[in-house]
């Protein structure tokens, strides 16, 4: 039953940790959508199709 129990809860810490780090290291564990979004948004404005405002305001909107 005890080993149940610290099997349980290793699971769990792995989960956790396994989450947090997906929020920390953006494109590899689940933040791609950000990592493209700012990949999009660095080609757009390179290319002049949105203008240094617009730029700021979307980077501000994804949090980047």
């Amino acid at each position: 039953m005890f080993i149940l129990f610290i099997v349980v809860i290793v699971l769990g810490l792995w989960i956790l940790r396994s989450q947090w780090h997906g929020q920390d290291k953006g494109a590899e564990h689940g933040g791609a959508e950000l990592s493209g979004a700012r990949d999009i948004l660095d080609r757009r404005y390179a290319s002049g199709e949105i203008d240094a405002d617009e730029y700021a305001q979307r980077r501000a909107t994804l949090g980047l």
